[in-house]
């Protein structure tokens, strides 16, 4: 459903100031004359909806491209180990590279992840498939920072999908 004409107003206003654009410059990029803008902000006109549409993209265009995304974020080096390897081999990996968990790849696919807190107290001889957890998220590489930062409140970490896996997100790149 479609906002009000005063929320969208109040809506455009605010995402040009947050822009730091004046009123002309919006007009400009947007195609359309700095009255029109003037007059929308100050509620005394109703454009038609293409001139509207315009000023609308014009701003969401320019606010994504300046949006950190988990494209952006993942790191591409993704160490990963396989469900059938040792406790005591993954434990070795994590320590030399001071990782507090892996993903689980079996094949082209990654079936979980393994954290350090799920290996402590396991004999080296247990098979990672026994101590992993079942999933590991996998998100688009256009998620803005924001909800990256928010999903690692309750994961570990992140994998970043484009056409395929592209990299890694943990808390620590978020830093």
């Amino acid at each position: 459903m479609l906002p009000d004409f005063e929320t969208l107003v109040k809506e455009i206003k605010s995402k040009r100031k947050d822009l730091d654009w004046s009123q002309k410059e919006l007009a400009n990029r947007a195609g359309v004359s700095q009255s029109l803008v003037a007059k929308l902000e100050q509620k005394m006109n109703v454009p038609n909806y293409k001139s509207v549409r315009k000023i609308y993209e014009t701003l969401e265009k320019t606010i994504s491209t300046e949006t950190e995304t988990a494209g952006d974020l993942a790191n591409p080096d993704i160490v990963s180990a396989k469900p059938e390897e040792t406790k005591g081999k993954v434990a070795e990996v994590m320590k030399e590279n001071d990782f507090s968990q892996l993903p689980i790849k079996k094949g082209e696919d990654f079936v979980g992840v393994v954290l350090s807190k799920d290996i402590g107290l396991a004999r080296n001889d247990v098979l990672v498939k026994e101590l992993m957890r079942p999933t590991i998220p996998i998100i688009p590489e256009n998620t803005p920072r924001e909800a990256v930062a928010e999903l690692l409140k309750s994961q570990n970490a992140v994998l970043v999908k484009g056409e395929q896996v592209k990299g890694i997100i943990t808390s620590a790149d978020l830093l």
